[in-house]
């Protein structure tokens, strides 16, 4: 962060717990499912879910160290990931993507189907709306500084 006035959205540890969460439940729907189907020797070789269980137990290993890491280092809570700052431009960015994702539904579509003609205007529509929507953006910001 370039000034101390920024708040900070998230810290590192909240972020590094969070994406380690999520990780270590991935793993876990792998082991379990994996076992479902089958993690052990067969008769006849390795059953359909061997290796996706080590691979799974793998992950959730990784995962839990990680965790373990977030909780113990005190220095990650104190630093920021993103600042509110930077969160809200992001945020609007996905705004856009979000709003507009129907068009770039259509566009692949359109490529399926073979129409190259409509995929490039469609391109370069979504090309013309994008610099518009940042045009737009910049114009109220600015705007609002000088309010």
């Amino acid at each position: 962060m370039e000034n101390g006035t920024d708040r900070s959205a998230a810290s590192v540890r909240a972020v590094e717990t969070g994406v380690a969460a999520i990780i270590l439940i991935f793993g876990l729907v792998v082991v379990v499912d994996s076992y479902r189907v089958g993690a052990r020797w067969g008769d006849d070789g390795p059953q359909p879910g061997y290796f996706p269980f080590y691979v799974g137990l793998l992950i959730c290993i990784s995962s839990a160290m990680i965790l373990l890491r977030a909780a113990r280092n005190a220095a990650l809570a104190a630093e920021s990931f993103v600042s509110r700052e930077e969160l809200k431009k992001i945020l609007t960015v996905l705004e856009w993507f979000k709003l507009n994702a129907h068009w770039m539904i259509d566009f692949e579509i359109f490529s399926v189907f073979g129409h190259k003609f409509e995929l490039s205007a469609a391109g370069l529509i979504g090309a013309a709306v994008v610099v518009a929507v940042g045009r737009w953006l910049a114009g109220r910001k600015a705007a609002a500084a000088r309010t």
